[in-house]
């Protein structure tokens, strides 16, 4: 029986909701009838035009009971319809080639491909029926493919989908204990819901919006995400196994499953545009370098065993791939990550650990927040930002730079500092431990450090433009700090050989074991706490080169501890040297260590220099030991540029007696001097020489030819050292 396709095969295409243009021939409709129960497609007396469909028929398959059609041989047909009618219909292509221009496969049939080099092939094709691979490798070739139907490969079965373009609707679904493939140069729109309960491998291009969803294994070749939005859900196990894993133009992929990652190849954005968000896990079980793409990782990034790199680049003709992260970096215990990145964001609950992770010196990171490292962290890169690293795992510092931003690091942060620096713009705030090694920190041209926690520095140059503010403990060892504001609230102690630049102590500073150098340009330095020498000594140098001289600036409390026989370390002293004179500006306390016994004679130097001083601390002011109550302290100045005090014994008056002639006579014993000198007076006001010697051996007889007559004399003794 004829038919005009134009009546039955357009309607069934319109109920799909697509239009088919009108052939300017309308070519015949040939029937199943399945008369001759054998299921041979070649049979003649199996269809309506009593032969078997030409290249110019259409064919329809569609029937009210259950059939299965075989075709053994190479076949070619215009318009092709299977299922439609009440019953299942099915057609088994086998080791042959099958192509017609345009079919449609409803929802109530099964086109199976058979037997090894079956090929399916057609211009356009809607399904929403069963496409099916049941043994060996067959190929389903469609320019134009529509439709929400489902694709099937059997165990032992490999179907290759090539569609050159269409649309996969929502419900499309890859089923079966084989394989199905997307070929490479397939391109499609997936819209909604995809589901792989089999094996699918995806080597083509998908473009829009949607979802593939599990139970089945996602094997992620040389396939492209683009032009829309994709996610691959967390009941979907994904193998990005390469090796051209891509997100195409525009392409932006969200993982919520776990991704296994094998691809040794870059992992492509192509365009700037691109983006890729990883919600679930990514396990790296090799290395992956990012091309030019936007990757969020908002889940866990996983190393479980050995050395893995994730690393970050641009590809010819883009500018940037950007890596932004507030989710888990999770490293296996004796694993590493190593993360190169030249834009690197660490938003609030970033998480290192427990293994190693290691960023290199190109990787440049902007923190955001609090960043918790469970495990070592060796950072050689740039940072900046408002960022708190938090322990119990080890921030390692190996060649850092700290660019820009409000920097913490908190007590519970311990820090292996090997070398870093702080640049203009970035501020410290350091609660923990730091040991810094020779020459491993320096400032930029600026920075600054305030430090409420440990810091132990040695043998450093800090650079020139930085500030630090100490309300902790800071240790410091042949430091040069020429060029750096040190503000000092707390305990700032240092050995060996010490410059400061800009210096205001308004807490303690301990000077131990050296020379501390102190340049004060235009009031750059002041003590308001106490400057405690405990072996060594302080100069102080007006370096700005002011005229007239600067006068010594505020000197607050200054102590000075002798306890050996060491001129220069065990009996400390200040220098001041290109300040204008003026009364001694602080106060000086001295004491005695190591158990050093003051002997007769025993003298200190507390002040020396080329700046001569109007006066020198006196009365409360001047704190000395006590000593033994057979000596006393003399305080011995020269020229107002220095200032000792020697232990001398007490000088006595004794054997006071009146001559026979009327004369007044007294011995005068005690310490000794360079000189001494005995003045008269009858009103302690007006004062004559009466008697005076060179050297002053400790001993002066004394007598008064004058007293004669007089009713009272008063005498004073002086002596010189």
């Amino acid at each position: 029986m004829k038919r005009s396709s134009s009546a039955t095969i357009h309607t069934f295409l319109l109920c799909f909701g697509l239009f088919i243009a009108a052939f300017s021939v309308a070519a015949e409709e040939n029937h199943w009838t399945g008369n001759a129960s054998n299921g041979l497609w070649s049979d003649s007396i199996n269809w309506s035009l009593d032969h078997a469909p030409t290249p110019s028929e259409d064919v329809i398959l569609n029937g009210n009971s259950d059939q299965t059609i075989v075709v053994n041989s190479s076949t070619q047909i215009n318009l092709f319809q299977l299922g439609g009618g009440t019953g299942k219909q099915t057609l088994v292509v086998t080791n042959c080639n099958f192509q017609f221009y345009h079919g449609v496969c409803a929802s109530n049939s099964i086109l199976n491909l058979a037997g090894t080099g079956t090929v399916v092939s057609s211009e356009i094709l809607t399904n929403q029926g069963i496409i099916l691979g049941s043994n060996g490798t067959n190929k389903f070739s469609i320019l134009n493919y529509f439709g929400s139907g489902h694709f099937q490969a059997d165990s032992n079965a490999n179907l290759i989908l090539y569609f050159t373009q269409g649309v996969l609707e929502d419900g499309t679904s890859f089923d079966g204990l084989g394989v199905v493939e997307f070929f490479f140069d397939t391109r499609v729109s997936c819209r909604g819901n995809m589901y792989v309960n089999g094996s699918f491998t995806f080597d083509g291009e998908v473009f829009g919006t949607n979802t593939w969803h599990g139970p089945g294994t996602f094997n992620w070749t040389k396939g492209q995400f683009r032009q829309g939005e994709a996610r691959l859900a967390s009941d979907l196990p994904v193998n990005a196994l390469g090796p051209y894993v891509q997100l195409g133009r525009s392409g932006r992929l969200t993982n919520d499953a776990v991704m296994q990652w094998w691809d040794g190849d870059p992992f492509d954005g192509s365009t700037p545009d691109a983006f890729f968000e990883n919600r679930g896990m990514m396990i790296l079980h090799t290395n992956c370098t990012m091309n030019s793409m936007v990757f969020i990782n908002t889940g866990t990034i996983k190393v479980l065993t050995g050395t893995k790199t994730l690393s970050f680049s641009n590809m010819p003709n883009y500018t940037y791939t950007a890596f932004i992260n507030s989710g888990a970096l999770q490293v296996a215990t004796n694993a590493t990550l190593l993360l190169d990145s030249a834009d690197t964001t660490l938003k609030e609950g970033t998480v290192f650990g427990p293994g190693t992770t290691e960023m290199s010196s190109g990787t440049v990171i902007n923190g955001e927040g609090n960043i918790f490292i469970n495990g070592p962290v060796k950072f050689s890169g740039a940072l900046k930002g408002t960022n708190t690293w938090h322990g119990p795992g080890t921030f390692i510092l190996d060649g850092a730079r700290l660019l820009s931003g409000n920097i913490t690091f908190p007590a519970d942060l311990p820090v292996n500092a090997g070398s870093f620096q702080v640049y203009d713009g970035a501020h410290l705030t350091n609660r923990t431990t730091l040991e810094l090694l020779t020459n491993s920190f320096s400032f930029e041209n600026g920075g600054s450090i305030e430090n409420f926690g440990y810091i132990s520095v040695a043998n450093c140059a800090f650079g020139n433009g930085g500030s630090i503010e100490n309300f902790g403990y800071i240790s410091a060892t042949n430091c040069d700090f020429s060029g750096t504001a040190v503000h000092n609230f707390t305990t700032l102690f240092c050995a060996g050989e010490t410059t400061f630049g800009s210096f205001h102590n308004y807490g303690t500073c301990f000077l131990v074991e050296g020379t501390a150098t102190l340049y004060s340009a235009d009031y750059n330095f002041s003590n308001s706490g106490t400057l405690d020498v405990r072996q060594g000594s302080v100069a102080l140098y007006c370096s700005g080169g002011f005229t007239p001289p600067q006068p010594v600036p505020p000197m607050g409390t200054c102590k000075l501890s002798f306890g050996g026989v060491r001129p220069i370390f065990d009996y400390p002293q200040f220098t001041f040297v290109g300040f204008t004179a003026g009364d001694f500006p602080g106060t000086i306390v001295a004491s005695l260590t190591n158990n050093f016994v003051v002997t007769n004679g025993t003298a200190f130097t507390l002040i020396n220099g080329n700046t001569p001083f109007s006066s020198f601390p006196s009365g409360n002011n001047l704190q000395l030991p006590p000593l033994s109550s057979n000596l006393n302290w003399r305080s011995i100045s020269s020229n107002g540029n220095e200032f000792t005090v020697r232990a001398v014994s007490p000088t006595v008056v004794g054997n006071a007696t009146r001559l026979t002639n009327g004369a007044f006579a007294f011995l005068i014993s005690g310490g000794s001097g360079s000189s001494g000198s005995v003045e008269l007076s009858t009103n302690l006001t007006d004062w004559f020489s009466l008697q005076s010697t060179s050297p002053y051996t400790g001993t002066l007889s004394v007598v008064d030819p004058s007293a004669t007559n007089a009713s009272q004399r008063f005498y004073r003794f002086r002596i010189d050292d």
